[in-house]
């Protein structure tokens, strides 16, 4: 199932809500379309931080479902 299928548009910023700052700026760059190098340059940290931050952004996703 498509996250769009599972999470409606409007249920968006409740799920962004519940994010720390960290990982909500990771995931709002995503959805814009950054990549993880690009989001990585725009936050100051490594590729891997990105990593992680959307790793924990994802626990934080399936339990709002």
């Amino acid at each position: 199932m498509c996250i769009r299928d599972r999470l409606e548009w409007a249920d968006v910023e409740g799920f962004l809500n519940r994010l720390d700052t960290g990982q909500r700026q990771a995931v709002e760059l995503m959805m814009v379309g950054y990549s993880r190098k690009e989001a990585a340059e725009q936050l100051g940290i490594t590729r891997q931080g990105v990593a992680a931050r959307l790793k924990k952004a994802r626990r934080v996703f399936n339990a709002y479902i």
